[in-house]
């Protein structure tokens, strides 16, 4: 009962915000998880683009042949390839189809009928596909055909994928640290300015745990506040790059990249939970 009575007095006279360290906390938080989220975020947009490349191109391959290459060579090519049990099918680009393919890397807007365009066979294959019998397969008829086989990329891109998970993780384990050893600094701090409180508080009936669960609520609180700022300033961001690089949408506009861009964050005053409830602790235990 003494405890309960005692509340509203309390919390006005144990008064964390105080101190200078204590109000930056929101500060560091919001910009600790801004981070976060931007990281995490940018992890799921990369995700999704690899995904996407993947479908794409894990089962496609395309050949390059000269613009010069005989119609009755191809069409050899093209019944030795359908002929092998790893490949489900070949089909000739369309000169339009070719165009758009190489308009990005030459300009062919006003030559586009002289300018001699590549012949581009597309081939559906299976995952057991034999890249150096397709190689001397396709040589054998043009020895200066190129074979594009994207699987050896996409595995480099793979590694690259999850190399950059790894970083976003151990950044965040970093960032977790730093927030742990300033939770536990503005919990030090505020309670050795107010040494005095404590004691009139503790003569008059408070119990440490009562005291403790004080400090935990302002720490956490202020957490929050500063998650709240974190995910704001993270949507905000993405909504701005997604509204200047319109190329982004088909990758970011999904469920999965706002609940990473929330939740990743919310570890923080979690986190500030519990170093401040061990902080407090040690600190009225002295």
């Amino acid at each position: 009962m003494t405890n309960i009575k005692l509340a509203p007095a309390a919390q006005k006279s144990l008064a964390l915000q105080k101190d200078g360290v204590f109000r930056l906390l929101v500060v560091m938080t919001a910009l600790l998880g801004w981070i976060i989220s931007m990281g995490f975020g940018g992890l799921v947009l990369m995700q999704n683009v690899y995904g996407q490349w993947q479908l794409q191109r894990s089962s496609e391959v395309s050949i390059y042949l000269m613009a010069d290459s005989p119609t009755k060579k191809i069409k050899e090519l093209e019944e030795i390839l359908l002929n092998k049990a790893d490949i489900k099918s070949v089909t000739r680009l369309k000169e339009e189809e070719v165009t758009a393919l190489i308009a990005p890397y030459v300009n062919v807007s006003e030559e586009a009928q002289s300018f001699p365009l590549p012949v581009i066979l597309n081939m559906q294959v299976n995952e057991n596909l034999d890249h150096d019998s397709l190689t001397q397969s396709v040589q054998n008829i043009f020895p200066e055909a190129e074979v594009d086989d994207a699987r050896a990329l996409l595995a480099t891109a793979a590694s690259a994928v999850r190399l950059a998970q790894l970083g976003a993780l151990g950044l965040s384990l970093c960032l977790f640290v730093i927030m742990a050893f300033l939770v536990t600094l503005t919990v030090r701090t505020g309670l050795r300015a107010q040494k005095e409180t404590l004691a009139i508080l503790r003569y008059i009936g408070s119990t440490d745990a009562f005291l403790a669960k004080l400090v935990v609520q302002q720490v956490t609180r202020r957490a929050l506040i500063g998650w709240l700022i974190a995910i704001t300033a993270a949507i905000i961001t993405f909504g701005a790059l997604i509204a200047f690089w319109p190329l982004m949408q088909n990758y970011a506009l999904t469920p999965t990249l706002p609940i990473v861009v929330a939740s990743a964050p919310l570890i923080l005053p979690v986190l500030a939970f519990f170093a401040s409830k061990a902080a407090t602790k040690k600190m009225l235990s002295i």
